[in-house]
């Protein structure tokens, strides 16, 4: 597959599927429509589209809107093909320089549309990734608390020492 190739209309509405893995991903037809042609008026190449895909599912933890998509493609150092940049709320994104992370994704873009064993595969990785992070996240704060927390005349509290088995 040539990843700098334009993005057909079945790449985007194939894309609007994988992004309904997100939690309150719009069902109607007709907003999935939107979403596809809104993709379609800023995703420049498949590396692009399959990029904000994978980024989308692994960091939005709800769906929250066209302008969240698309400042998530404008962090990755992408510049939409329309020329609007918006800016992502979500300060964890990595840069584009990562082909790797989106190699799930690509099964998903065959000539033939994905099966249901392929989709619900893509998802759960979608799901782990993000997992992942979060658990990323939550040891860090846990451990500026327990830092924050520890003095010599504060002992750190006891549910505090419960959560994740922390000491």
């Amino acid at each position: 597959m040539d990843e700098s190739r334009r993005p057909m209309h079945e790449d985007f509405g194939r894309a609007v599927e994988a992004l309904a893995a997100i939690p309150y991903f719009p069902s109607a037809e007709m907003a999935r429509a939107a979403i596809a042609s809104e993709l379609s008026s800023f995703c420049e190449t498949m590396n692009g589209l399959m990029w904000i895909v994978t980024k989308a599912i692994a960091h939005m933890d709800r769906w929250s809107g066209m302008p969240e998509l698309r400042g998530i493609y404008c962090s990755g150092g992408f510049t939409p093909l329309d020329g609007r940049i918006e800016q992502t709320k979500i300060s964890a994104l990595l840069v584009a320089s990562e082909p790797e992370y989106y190699k799930p994704y690509k099964a998903l873009l065959p000539e033939a549309p994905p099966s249901e064993e392929e989709l619900e595969e893509f998802k759960q990785w979608a799901k782990n990734m993000d997992a992942k992070i979060k658990k990323e996240a939550l040891e860090a704060r846990l451990q500026s608390m327990l830092k924050s927390a520890r003095s010599p005349q504060q002992p750190v509290p006891d549910w505090l020492k419960k959560i994740d088995g922390v000491d």
